[in-house]
Formats: C-alpha cells, structure tokens, sequence
C-alpha cells in the first residue's frame, strides 16, 4: 500500500496514517468478532446479567449441553483435541454430569492419553455406577492397557444393566472377542 501511495504523490507521512488507520480499523473489527463470537457461545443470556449475579444452575446446564453438542460434533470428526477443550468448559459448568466426564475420557483415549481417559470414565462411574457408555468405553480402555479380565467385568455388568441386549453391551463383546478373550 505505501508503495502505490508513493508512486501516486503522496507524501510518507499521508501514507502512515493510511496504514496506523488501517490497523486501527482490523483491531475494532477483531474486538467486534471476539465479542459476537462471546454472545454466540453464551447463548445471549449472560450478557444481560449484572455483574455480581450468578448463571442459574439451569444456565450453567445450558452452557454445559452446548459445549457437549459442539464437543461431540468435533469428536465425530476425529478431532479430540478441539473436543477436551469444550467438554472442560462443559465440565466447569456442570460437572457432576456423568456424560461429559465419559466424552472426556473417549477423547483422551483417542489420543492415547490413558491416564487421563481412565480418570475421567472413573469420574463418569462415581457419578453413575451403570452409566453403559462409561463401563464400555472403559472396558475398551481395559483391553488396551491389556486387563482383559477388567474388561469382563464390565461385560457382565453391561449384561446385567441390558438383559435384553443394548449397544454398549454388543460393543464390547465384539471388542473382547476381537482382543482374544
């Protein structure tokens, strides 16, 4: 830009203002993107709330659903990272939602982060001793640390929680068998 100025006539200093205004404009249009993409993710709802009041329990379980519909969108897309960060935020907001905690810990299985995986299916267990989604994906992470005899357990549990069959129960069937157990 300052060159064509130049060739144009204008002076250096016409030129530098040129740009200083430029630049000033990007920064109002990046505060204006950072602040829409802000209202967007809290629903609206907390912008009209005081300074001192506190997100209702139903809000936080708000923000919290939508974090885990963004989070699994992402995970759908094999992209596990991007999905920890919203199911943390979901965490935050509700944490003692036994879902999210099993999110987390797929996610982080995903990544071969298995520390991190089997604390969050123990989290989503404590919560909810029969959550299917947790035993299986925490028996799947059994089979990868090599304890397939863990893994069994969560089989039978499965099959007491699911006497007529249910996906979580057929999945890790499939799993064991396939690992040779």
């Amino acid at each position: 830009m300052r060159n064509l100025l130049l060739q144009s006539g204008k002076s250096y200093a016409n030129t530098y203002i040129c740009e200083a205004t430029f630049q000033r404009n990007e920064t109002i249009m990046t505060v204006l993107r950072f602040t829409w993409s802000l209202c967007v993710v809290l629903g609206l709802a907390l912008p009209a709330m005081a300074a001192d009041d506190q997100p209702s329990e139903e809000e936080l379980k708000g923000l919290a659903a939508k974090e885990v519909a963004t989070a699994k969108t992402l995970i759908y897309a094999e992209r596990y990272k991007r999905a920890i960060g919203h199911l943390n935020k979901a965490r935050e907001a509700d944490g003692r939602n036994p879902d999210i905690h099993n999110y987390l810990g797929y996610a982080y299985r995903k990544l071969g982060k298995n520390d991190a995986a089997m604390t969050s299916y123990n989290k989503a267990l404590k919560l909810d001793p029969n959550h299917k989604g947790a035993l299986e994906y925490q028996g799947e992470l059994f089979l990868t640390l090599k304890m397939p005899e863990k893994a069994k357990q969560h089989l039978e549990k499965l099959k007491t929680l699911c006497p007529n069959g249910c996906e979580e129960l057929e999945l890790l069937k499939k799993s064991i068998a396939k690992y040779g157990g």
